[in-house]
This record gives C-alpha cells, sequence and structure tokens, in this order.
C-alpha cells in the first residue's frame, strides 16, 4: 500500500529527491485549487508501467471517502531504493540473521549440520571487530567442529581415537556439546542484543591509525576503483535475453535427459516426493520440515504427467480360458491354459510356443530367470523357456490345493492350503503352515507367508525357520512385498482396504483404497503387484486398478480395468490385468518423470535469472556468458535440477527475488524521465547533433 503525505513547496528540493518528470508543488498548490499528486519512481512503475503517469487521476482515503486528484509529477524514490550497504543498520541486518539461524539449528525442528554454516558467515564481521563476541564465536567454532568430526565418525569415514570415542562421544560428551553450543549461541545472541550487533571495532587502539597518503599519490578513490569489467552493469538488453533463454534451453535439454531414470525415489526423494503423493491422495503429511511448495508443484507434475494408462490389449486363447499369468523381465508371457498347457507369448503378442505340462489343472505359474515353473496339486513343472519345453517334474511333499507359487532368487515357494514348499536350494524345505496368500522376497532369502487366519509369518527360506510374525488385523486375500520402501501390503478380504506392515519396527496401519484421487471403491482387493523399477503397488479391487505410492502407501488414482489376476513386466514397466480370454497392458512408467519435470523447470528458470543477474551486476558483457556456460555445466546444479527435492526450487526464488531487488535498487545512477514511456527506443544526442544510445539504467 502506498502512503499519501502533505507536504509544501520546494519539499524535495529540500530533502535532496530529484525530479524525473512533470513539476513538484507550487505556491498555487493550495487548500482552494485542484488536488495534485507527486509520486515517486516505484509507485509509477507499478501503476502504469511504461506509460507516462502525468496527467493520470488517482485517489485515497480521506475521511472515509474517495479523495481524487491529478499526477504532476514523478520524484526519484527517497528510502526503497537505498542499498543495505548504505543503511546505518547492517550490523542488525546481520545479527538478525545469524539469530535466525540459530533459531531454526537448536529449536526441535530438524537439527542437521548445515543448517549452522550461514551464521559462522554472518558472525565473522562482529567477531573481528568486537572483542566481547570473539571468544564465544571461537568456541561455538570449535564445538560445531567437533559435532562434525562425531558425524563423520558415526559414519565409519575417520576413526576417532579410543580417548575421544570413550569421553566426546560418549552419551555424556555428547551432552556437553550440546550444552557448550547451546550456551555459546546464546550468550552470543544475548551479546548482540544488548549493544554488539555493530560493525565498528569496540577497541579502535588495536587497529591503530592509518597510514598517511602521500599527496601527490593517486587519490584513495581512483586506486581502489574496479577495473570496467566489474563495474555495476545495467538492464538486460535483448542480446542479453537471448543468452539467458538460450541457456534455459540448454538446462532444459540437458537436465531432462533421460529425467525418468532411476525410475524410483532415491536420495531425499523419498521425503518430497512421497509427500506429493500424501497430498495428493490427502495422507497425514510424513515430513514437515522442508517448505512445502516444492512438494505442491510436484504433485502438480503428477497430474500433468503422471498419468497411468491402458496401453493396449493382447488376447491368447479363445478355447480354453486363462488360469494363471506370469511375466519374465524380458517380457515372456506365460499363460497357463485350464486343458493342462502352458502358452508363451513375448512382447509384441506373437506365439511363441505352447507346453504341455500333464492332465492335472494348473493352479498357478511363476518365473525367474530363464525358467517358469507351473504348479499342480501334485507336482512342480519347470519349463526352460530357452528350448521351450519341460525340463524337471517335480513331486510335491504337501498336501492340499495349491494356493499360491512365487519364484526369485533361485528359490521356489509352493503353498497349499496346508502347507508351503521351498525348493532351489539344497533338498526341499517344508513349512507346516497353511498359506491362504505369499510374497517372496525379490532376493529369494525370505518369505511372507499369511495363513487364513490373517496372520503373517516370515520365514527363512533356506532352513524354513520363522523369523517372526504379525498378529491378523482381518482375513486377507493377497500380500506384496516393496522392496525399497520394506513393507508388506495385505489386502483384506473383508473391507477395501491394505493393511499395512513397516519391517524395521513393526509399525502397522490400515490404508483404505477409496479417497478423492482414487474414487469409489467399492470391492475389496483381490491381487497385489509391485513393479519393481518405480516401487509402486497395484491393487485390483473388482473393475477398478489402484495405484499406490508404498513410502508413504498413498493411493492416488485408480483405472477402470476387467480382469482377475495381475503379472508385471519388469524391464517394460507394464502391468498385466489379466482375464479369462487375455491381457490388458497398463504403462506405469512415468512416475518419477512427472515428479522431477517441476525441478528441471526451476531449474532452467533459475539459469535464466542468473544470466540476467550478471547482467545487472557487472558491465562486462561477458560475465552473462560466463555465468551461463558455468550453470551448464555445474554438477551440483545438474544433480539438484533432476533429483526431486525442495533445494532448487528455494534457489530459483532467492536468485529471482534478489535479480528484481538489484533492478529496482539502483540510486548511483541516473533516471531519465522519458524511460516511463518507450525505454528501448530511447536515444540521445550528443554535443554534435548525433544520436545515439541512451546510457543504460
Amino acid at each position: 500500500a502506498a502512503s499519501v503525505n502533505g507536504v509544501g513547496p520546494r519539499y524535495f528540493e529540500t530533502v535532496g529527491t530529484r525530479l524525473l518528470a512533470g513539476r513538484t508543488f507550487t505556491e498555487r498548490d493550495n487548500a482552494d485549487s485542484t488536488r495534485v499528486f507527486v509520486i515517486n519512481r516505484t509507485l509509477a512503475k507499478n501503476l502504469f508501467g511504461t506509460a507516462s503517469p502525468l496527467g493520470q487521476r488517482l485517489s485515497f482515503l480521506g475521511g472515509g471517502t474517495p479523495q481524487w486528484g491529478e499526477i504532476v509529477g514523478v520524484v526519484n524514490d527517497v528510502v526503497s531504493v537505498v542499498p543495505l550497504w548504505w543503511r546505518r543498520d547492517v550490523g542488525t541486518f546481520l545479527a538478525c540473521g545469524a539469530c535466525a539461524v540459530f533459531a531454526f539449528y537448536f529449536l526441535p525442528t530438524r537439527a542437521h549440520e548445515r543448517y549452522l554454516f550461514p551464521a559462522f558467515a554472518l558472525l565473522l564481521p562482529f567477531a573481528a571487530l568486537r572483542a566481547r563476541l570473539l571468544v564465544p564465536y571461537i568456541a561455538l567454532g570449535l564445538a560445531f567442529f567437533v559435532t562434525l568430526y562425531f558425524v563423520f565418525a558415526q559414519y565409519q569415514l575417520v576413526s576417532p581415537a579410543a580417548a575421544i570415542d570413550a569421553t566426546l562421544f560418549s552419551r555424556l560428551g555428547q551432552q556437553g556439546l550440546a550444552a557448550l553450543m547451546t550456551g555459546t549461541a546464546a550468550l552470543i545472541a544475548w551479546r548482540l542484543a544488548r549493544g554488539e550487533a555493530v560493525l565498528t571495532p569496540s577497541d579502535p587502539a588495536r587497529i591503530g591509525p592509518l597510514p598517511a597518503l602521500d599527496a601527490a599519490a593517486t587519490p584513495l578513490r581512483e586506486r581502489l576503483r574496479l577495473p570496467a569489467g566489474l563495474l555495476p552493469g545495467h538492464r538486460p538488453t535483448r542480446r542479453d535475453l537471448v543468452i539467458a533463454l538460450l541457456v534455459a534451453i540448454a538446462v532444459l535439454g540437458t537436465r531432462g535427459y533421460r529425467l525418468d531414470h532411476p525410475r524410483d525415489m532415491y536420495f531425499d526423494e523419498v521425503y518430497h516426493a512421497r509427500t506429493a503423493y500424501e497430498l495428493l491422495a490427502q495422507r497425514e503429511v510424513y515430513e514437515w520440515t522442508h517448505p512445502h511448495l516444492a512438494k505442491e508443484l510436484m504433485a502438480l507434475g503428477i497430474l500433468v504427467f503422471g498419468g497411468d494408462r491402458v496401453a493396449g490389449r493382447e488376447d491368447v486363447s479363445k478355447v480354453d480360458p486363462i488360469v494363471a499369468l506370469a511375466v519374465t523381465n524380458d517380457g515372456t508371457r506365460v499363460y497357463a491354459l485350464a486343458g493342462g498347457r502352458v502358452a508363451l507369448r513375448d512382447r509384441a503378442g506373437r506365439e511363441l510356443a505352447e507346453v504341455d505340462v500333464g492332465r492335472e489343472p494348473v493352479r498357478g505359474v511363476a518365473v525367474d530367470g530363464g525358467h517358469a515353473y507351473a504348479a499342480t496339486d501334485r507336482e512342480l513343472v519347470e519349463i526352460d523357456l530357452g528350448t521351450r519345453s519341460v525340463t524337471t517334474r517335480t513331486m510335491l511333499q504337501i498336501q492340499g490345493v495349491v494356493t499360491a507359487i512365487a519364484a526369485g532368487g533361485g528359490r521356489v515357494v509352493v503353498a497349499t492350503d496346508r502347507a508351503a514348499q521351498i525348493t532351489g536350494v539344497g533338498p526341499p524345505v517344508i513349512v507346516r503352515t497353511p498359506v491362504a496368500a505369499l510374497a517372496l522376497r525379490a532376493d529369494g532369502l525370505s518369505v511372507y507367508l499369511v495363513d487364513p487366519q490373517g496372520v503373517t509369518h516370515v520365514v527363512n527360506t533356506s532352513d524354513g525357520t520363522e523369523r517372526t510374525s504379525y498378529p491378523a488385523s482381518g482375513p486377507v486375500r493377497a500380500i506384496a512385498h516393496a522392496l525399497s520402501a520394506d513393507r508388506l501390503f495385505l489386502a483384506r478380504s473383508d473391507i477395501p482396504s491394505l493393511e499395512v506392515i513397516e519391517l524395521e519396527g513393526g509399525k502397522r496401519e490400515t490404508v483404505p483404497l477409496a479417497n478423492s484421487r482414487t474414487g469409489a471403491i467399492a470391492q475389496p482387493a483381490s491381487a497385489l503387484a509391485v513393479v519393481p523399477r518405480t516401487q509402486f503397488l497395484y491393487a485390483l479391487a473388482g473393475d477398478r486398478l489402484v495405484a499406490v505410492e508404498t513410502h508413504g502407501t498413498s493411493p492416488y488414482a485408480s483405472l477402470a480395468v476387467t480382469g482377475e489376476r495381475l503379472a508385471v513386466d519388469g524391464s517394460a514397466d507394464e502391468l498385466l490385468v489379466g482375464d479369462a480370454t487375455g491381457a490388458t497392458r497398463v504403462a506405469t512408467g512415468r512416475q518419477a518423470l512427472s515428479w522431477r519435470v517441476p525441478g528441471v523447470v526451476a531449474g532452467a528458470t533459475l539459469a535464466f535469472f542468473i544470466v540476467l543477474l550478471a547482467r545487472r551486476l557487472f558491465a562486462s558483457p561477458l560475465a552473462p556468458i560466463i555465468a551461463g556456460l558455468l550453470v551448464v555445466i555445474d554438477g551440483s546444479m545438474f544433480a539438484q535440477a533432476r533429483i526431486g527435492m525442495n533445494d532448487v526450487y528455494v534457489a530459483c526464488f532467492l536468485i529471482a527475488g534478489w535479480y528484481f531487488v538489484v533492478a529496482a535498487h539502483a540510486p548511483r545512477r541516473s533516471f531519465d524521465p522519458r524511460l516511463l514511456r518507450r525505454p528501448w527506443r530511447l536515444r540521445s544526442r550528443g554535443p554534435d547533433g548525433s544520436v545515439g544510445q541512451s546510457p543504460p539504467s
């Protein structure tokens, strides 16, 4: 909001404010005359842009009613364009910044070593000038160094001496370090508040007198003058805008190449991208420490670019119905047909072979490497996918109806309603637990068996011993394991919800599949599958396929499909929803791209403003070019723009903000009122009458 003040004639001349356009107040401007306004340059730009404000009408609320008048003049800004280094309270700015850093580091938010680094830079001028701040500054720095050394020791990057480990790094030593750092920070803040936040030496005698200058020598101002190329620059020209745009395009191209790899979350994406999905699913947000704008933008990217979609349809059999389905990592489809045959198809749908496995009905199929396994109630049939023929038949040593089969890591697990049999390493291992559903860990070392009551048993596949178990919350129809999140997902058979168990710590919760994003889900899930490269879970609930982000268990989308079973084409990141005659292909691999695209756009915007800021800061025309090249090749900026985390967004807004601060605060350069009209056409005449480009402002 603009403030209005009534002043008399020659006010602006008295305070030294220069007239830019029109006129100032005169003796004829009084209470009986037409009301007139003189506004400053900033208000003129904000209200009228490049148009002239002279003659425009303006109003303000006086006595509750609008008071209209005419703008007759434009003057230079009085206070708002004074740079920070001209202000008398620079010390206060530095002190407030240091105290804000202390608050962010010491208050119980998320303590991280990097958060304290800015305080040492902000406090360094005080430590050099103020004797009462030097000792606590050094003490805080030494204690902080010890904490960093402790962190390196914890991550086994250094090996501290036994004495240090037993004293400083003991529990009591850590508490002592925390008390020392907190106390010194509090002492620094207290002394800053009590008068030490000034940039003058506390003991001028320590500095001594300045050396006398030779009168015949070059004046000090001349000797300290910067090279011409490092003098303040000017507003960007069309050439500079083209350079900035080309740099931004180069950033988009280099950062956007293979942006969807890796397909799963890595580094801090497990916090930020996870939160984006939680926001979409209206889940309780896991991570509140970092600013949420980045996560909201990632959520927008997911909505725009991340939609799973039906990619096609595969028809396999019109005679014998399909009873089971599995897919190898290279895309080979293994369909078990009701007539005791197994049909092999490639990813393009071409028929490879049909293998007769016997008269017994096939209950399930699984794949591992170049082998497929078909389970009947009596035997396990192994098929070599290279020769496309049966290689071995193994009689099952367990009784009952086969309920599930899984293969991986060289192991095959067949489960019935009475027991489970594990083969592949040594003699078969028998687990005497009735099984309603099972999931095999990707490395094959553990199998998760769910009994008919809903109890989950974690079993070692090498010897069949039970490591632990999780009590039932209700009946379970299907189970899946997400390796990246290290969580078990159990599909309840009585309600349309997932039971989620964190294997590290045992925490569990029940998550409904229905929300505002997935819509109404009336039926419980009958099948679960995790896409290996993305680590996203898919639940088949009636005629809806629900997509779930596994780190936060966030159901965020659903598709209309028809089928009874799920299989995953790993290298294509496709899900197959199988029915009696074939399968529907669902493309699932665009999630990583979707949450990273906004970061790349932010990185390109950041690069654009860095080039323009270099133009504003430096007179040399090479400055924006050098800045642009450094941005394109800088490894840190490359990584930050490609990772779904908040740093690149913060940097983008910081640099953009500083660009506009520098653009607005230019008191040392003159201002021509004609710049309010058409600055790109402004020309100046020299003493000889020649016309040239006006000097930059």
